[in-house]
Formats: C-alpha cells, sequence, structure tokens
C-alpha cells in the first residue's frame, strides 16, 4: 500500500490510498478518485513533507495513542507520529 496525499481541482486535500504508483495513475485517470468534500475527480498529487526518521531506536508515540504497541501502520502510516514503525 502507498499513501499519497492528494487534492482536486477545487484545492481540497486528503490522503489517498492505494495499491501501488502504477495503481494510482490508473484510478486518477479512470477517475475512480473522489475528493470526499466535492465529488471532483479531478485528482493530482500534492505535495508533500519527506519522513524525517527519528532517533535510532526509538519507540515512544504520543501519550495516550491507540496505536501504543501497535505492530501495523495506523490509517495515517505514521504521518502524525504516532507509529514508531
Amino acid at each position: 500500500m502507498i499513501v499519497y496525499s492528494v487534492k482536486c481541482a477545487n484545492g481540497h486535500e486528503f490522503e489517498g490510498w492505494f495499491g501501488s504508483s502504477s495503481s494510482f495513475d490508473r484510478e486518477i485517470a479512470a477517475g475512480e478518485c473522489a475528493c470526499p468534500e466535492c465529488g471532483s475527480t479531478k485528482i493530482e498529487k500534492a505535495p508533500m513533507a519527506p519522513a524525517v526518521s527519528g532517533t535510532k531506536g526509538s519507540t515512544s508515540v504520543p501519550a495516550g495513542c491507540p496505536m501504543s504497541g501497535a505492530s501495523e501502520a495506523p490509517p495515517c502510516a505514521g504521518s502524525c507520529g504516532c507509529f514508531p514503525g
């Protein structure tokens, strides 16, 4: 699975989960991905910040995180910092 930050033609940004990069290309071309806010199928990748690794060996998660101790990435793919993965 791959997650992209995407935006619609109306400027709404959201995350899209795809099987692969080529799957993203196919789904976008076929109009299979729609903005959850306005329904637009004119979608493109939004600029994303690079993932920055913390201290090697660090496994801390924010206090109260429901993913504490989880072995799989959460829906946010750890982008909020909740998954030490």
